[in-house]
Parts: C-alpha cells; structure tokens; sequence
C-alpha cells in the first residue's frame, strides 16, 4: 500500500479497461499485421519533421514491440507524456496526501450496498489485508485502481520509453503534473466511481473474453474493434472529464510541441480512439495529416 507512485502509473492508462475487462487472459490471438500496436504519424501544417503518438494499453505485455517502437522514439527529439514522473521519495509522499480523503470517507462508504460491502471486504481481506471500511480513506479511483492492479498486471511501457530518452539525451515533457492528474480524477462523481467499483467487485468474470476481445483488436490495429468493445464508456461523465475536456486542454501544448520539436507522444489509447473529440480528430481539424502507421 506504500507504492502510491506505481498504483497511480497504472490507473493512468487503464481507466477505461478497469471498468469492465479486469480478468487474466491466456495469450492472443495470431496477430495479422506487422506492427502490433497502435501508433500514429502526424505530419503537413508546416511541420519540419513528422511526430508520433503511441497510444499506451497497460493490459498489453508485449516487451517485443518495445525494440521497435524504440527506433521511431529514436528519430524523434523529444518523448511527450501524459505526465512526467520523477520516481522520487518526494513525489511519492506529495501522492499520498492527494489520495487520501478522510473526511469523505464515511459518505463513500455509504453509497454501497450491502452486497458489494460484503464482496469488497472479502476482496480487500484476501488481497490487502484490511477490510473496506478501513481502506474507505482512499479516494475513489485509488480503491478502483487497487482493484483493477489485482487483475492486470500493467506494463509500463512508458518507463521504457523513458530509460532510452535519458540514455540519448532527449528531452521529456509532461503535458500535466502528478498533482493536476490526481485534480482531474477528483473532478468524477463520486456516485459514477461507486457504480463502477460495484461492477468491478461483482462482476469480474464477466470481463474475461472482453477483454481478450480488446487485446486481439490492438494487436492487430483494429481501432474501431477496441472501440465497439468500451464505446458505452463515452456516454459517462468520467469520459467527458477525462478524454473530451483533457484533450481540448492538450491540442494546444501539442501543437506547440510539435513545431517547436519532432515529438514521440506516448498516451492512453483512449485519446486516440473515436470518442467524441478525440486527438486524432482534433488535430485533424488544425489542418495536420494522422495515420496510423502499418
């Protein structure tokens, strides 16, 4: 419970994953396509050199495609994140205090009935060795996200971006802090979290061939099969707050970046996918070209 850092990593870049496809897997599918993962090439509008965007998918452990991926990281002269972490004591403990709410404890704890209370205090006896009442403290998407690192294992890829970007002296840049990344997980009704916790704690199995499903698509490039598979996620509030709202607010650092270097942005799948104002579209709509790469 002491790896605040490593905990919110994950729930960066499984939020969407994390509500209904929580469930190990035994393997993929044969894979169809060359390059298995979703990558795309931005260029036109006046930029010098094309730029990148990778869109990160924790539940897929492929250390294969990190050689790969690598060498375009490579061409690039910047690596562009959705946060830049410093791995610090320091972050660390700033982390723990934004994740704890004591006084919102009870008023969480209440909003679930007596079902889930029972399937969560078996759950968090077996796997954390506290019961919920006393875990309660923990916001919202903490115990979300406490729940989801039980299923999934994620793999951050992202850190091995990082690792080659020090080695070759890149530049790093974080489009949000850890401190305003936690701000925006505050802004989620508490009711919208609650109902998806109870999904999570009750439901489990029923995200096993899901995903799978998911994992198949991107391994083989399949955007809109990922997307027909989580696409009742954009009618949420959490959607609205944490990919319309967040991707407005990046358009214009990323434009910017862009110009100003050739960047490789590594961010949650979900940016990319055709949610209602989606990055590819936005960036689209400013005149740049966006192709997934194959």
């Amino acid at each position: 419970m002491k790896n605040y850092l490593n905990t919110l990593k994950a729930f960066t870049y499984i939020l969407v994953i994390t509500i209904v496809l929580l469930i190990p897997f035994k393997g993929y599918s044969q894979q169809t396509v060359s390059k298995p993962y979703l990558l795309w090439k931005i260029s036109g509008n006046d930029l010098a050199k094309p730029s990148y965007i990778f869109g990160v998918n924790s539940a897929y452990k492929n250390t294969d495609i990190v050689a790969d991926l690598n060498k375009v990281l490579a061409t690039t002269e910047q690596l562009v994140l959705d946060a830049k972490k410093e791995n610090t004591p320091e972050e660390a403990a700033k982390i723990q205090q934004l994740v704890i709410d004591t006084e919102g404890a009870t008023s969480f704890y209440n909003q679930f009935d007596a079902a889930s209370l029972k399937k969560m205090d078996e759950f968090f006896m077996a796997n954390y060795g506290a019961d919920f009442k006393r875990l309660s403290v923990y916001k919202p998407f903490m115990i979300q996200n406490l729940i989801a690192t039980k299923f999934i294992t994620p793999f951050d890829i992202t850190g091995k971006f990082t690792e080659f970007s020090k080695n070759n002296n890149q530049t790093i840049v974080g489009l949000e802090t850890i401190e305003e990344q936690i701000k925006e997980f505050d802004k989620i009704p508490v009711s919208e979290q609650v109902s998806s916790i109870s999904k999570l704690i009750q439901d489990t199995d029923k995200g096993k061939e899901t995903l799978k499903r998911v994992l198949d698509y991107y391994a083989n490039q399949n955007v809109n099969g990922v997307y027909e598979e989580i696409k009742d996620f954009g009618n949420s509030e959490t959607s609205k707050i944490m990919l319309e709202a967040r991707n407005h607010k990046w358009l214009p650092q990323l434009i910017g970046l862009m110009k100003d270097k050739s960047s490789f942005i590594a961010i949650g799948l979900t940016h990319m996918l055709p949610f209602k104002d989606n990055l590819k579209d936005l960036l689209e709509a400013e005149g740049y070209q966006v192709t997934l790469v194959k």
